[in-house]
């Protein structure tokens, strides 16, 4: 039974610190703390389960992501219209094949969630392709 997920994160800023330590220094085994990189995560762990029981108070960033958008068949190709593309071109930025497109645009394929993403993000702001694309 697939249950509906809305994802809603907290991270607690030690164990952030802890994961993004200095990728030489953990492979040695040792971090600027003096303590080992698991040492570490497992002293986070413990602080961030103390915080979710009340006992300690860590500041955290709650962070919310936005549903992925549906795009139906005409909408992807209306996008594509819109910004002047080919379905080369427009499989070229999202990074799959024209003919993936062309079915997109037919309704025989869906984009993936990531794709999604990505035409929302050529919806919303035409000129995302120019940070990924050249132009000219």
């Amino acid at each position: 039974m697939k249950v509906p997920f809305t994802p809603k994160f907290v991270l607690a800023p030690k164990l952030i610190c802890a994961a993004s330590e200095d990728a030489n220094s953990a492979r040695m085994g040792i971090t600027m703390s003096g303590m080992s990189f698991g040492e570490r995560l497992i002293q986070s762990a413990k602080q961030a389960e103390e915080h979710s029981a009340g006992k300690k108070k860590l500041r955290t960033n709650a962070i919310e992501i936005k549903p992925v958008p549906n795009y139906e068949p005409q909408q992807i190709k209306d996008i594509r219209i819109k910004l002047g593309l080919t379905q080369g071109l427009m499989g070229g930025i999202i990074g799959v094949s024209p003919k993936t497109i062309e079915a997109w645009e037919a309704g025989t394929r869906k984009p993936s969630g990531a794709a999604m993403r990505v035409l929302a993000e050529l919806d919303t702001n035409p000129n995302y392709f120019n940070k990924i694309a050249r132009v000219g």
